[in-house]
Parts: structure tokens; sequence; C-alpha cells
């Protein structure tokens, strides 16, 4: 008995490589990344603001940009910042949160998150401000606070203003003077603003003393 002849092999199909992975984003996922800072839902944070703005004339003169006019006029030299616009944002950042009892921590392990999300917010209110002064017209928006008339339709038209930016009257008394700010109104110089308060106060006496005639 002759021996078997061996199977021919069958060849096999070549198999097809699986495909590998795509290499991970270096991009860290929305998961990994710190919340975003909601000003709007944190007012205090913009107080604060206001707050270290108000403590630090020096400061805020030199981080909105000095007024030459005003310089002259106040007989002294314009303010300049040595430091960057960067540094500054800084110092605002670490005035704000530094001790803050929810952020303290977050803003010591990264500060440069928080000093951007400063110039973040700054830019959002110069663009806010700058739309209210529209509703103000020139006049309105070229008055300093204090000499908004009571009663006057621009008092009207403020107090709508701060029913939704209550901080309207800070900023105001911030920006109202500076031309990269109020692009709209006319600043009123302290001659005119004198004279805006002589007749404010002529408008009350007129008024109290035809209140004293109509009661006779």
């Amino acid at each position: 008995m002759g021996k078997a002849k061996p199977k021919k092999a069958v060849p096999t199909k070549p198999t097809k490589p699986t495909p590998t992975s795509k290499k991970a984003s270096s991009t860290p996922s929305d998961s990994s990344r710190p919340p975003k800072l909601e000003w709007v839902k944190n007012p205090d944070w913009t107080w604060s603001l206001i707050a270290y703005l108000t403590n630090h004339v020096a400061f805020r003169i030199k981080l909105f940009s000095d007024s030459t006019a005003d310089a002259s006029k106040e007989g002294r030299s314009k303010a300049v910042a040595k430091d960057g616009k960067a540094q500054q944002y800084a110092t605002l950042a670490e005035g704000i949160f530094k001790d803050d009892k929810e952020q303290g921590l977050a803003y010591l392990q990264d500060k440069g998150r928080f000093a951007t999300s400063v110039e973040t917010r700054l830019r959002r209110l110069k663009k806010d401000y700058i739309e209210h002064l529209k509703t103000l017209g020139k006049t309105g928006a070229g008055l300093a606070p204090e000499d908004v008339t009571p009663g006057s339709s621009i008092a009207n038209l403020v107090d709508d203003i701060k029913a939704n930016w209550p901080w309207w009257e800070e900023f105001h008394r911030f920006w109202h003077k500076l031309p990269n700010y109020n692009t709209i109104g006319k600043v009123l110089s302290g001659d005119d603003s004198s004279t805006l308060a002589q007749r404010r106060e002529g408008n009350v006496r007129r008024s109290g003393k035809r209140r004293e005639d109509e009661s006779k």
C-alpha cells in the first residue's frame, strides 16, 4: 500500500491590519479643564474690582490711561504705567481673589488664569458701558453722576441702567472723562459743571417758591 500524498496547504487570506487608535490629543478634555470663572453669577467679584480701583487711584489712572488734559489742569505730570497691562491685570487679580474664600486656593495654583479673566471682565464692562452711554446721549453721557439733576429725564434713564448694571455710577466716575471709554459724551469743563449746578439750584428754588405760592 502506497503512502498517502500530503495535502496541499490551503493559502489563507491575509488579514487586514487592525487600525490603530488615533493618538490622544494633547489638548485637555473639557472635564479636565478648570471651570470658567462666572463673573455674572458672582457680582461680589466686580464690587471687589471696583473697591480696589477706588482705593488705588494712581493705579487706576495708569490702568485706564491718564488724560493729558486732566494732568495739565491739575498741574501734575501725566501718569504713565511702568508695568505692562498683563502685570496690572495680575495685580488686580491678586486684590480680588487672593483672600477669596472660594477661589483663593485656585488663584494661588493658577494666577495667570485669573489675571486673564480680569482682563476679559474689564473688556466686557467697557463694552457694556459704551452701550449704556448711547442710551444717555451726548449731554447725559458727559455728566458726572453728581451733576445729574434728580427727577430729570436723564436721572430716570440712569435709574433704568442701574437696574440691570448696578455699578454704573462707579465706572462712570472712572471713565466719563476718558475719550477712549466715553466715546460719545460731551464732557463738561469745571466752569460748565459749576453753571449746571447753579442752574439746578435755581430750578429747585423756583420749584419751591411755586409750591409756596400755590399753597397760599
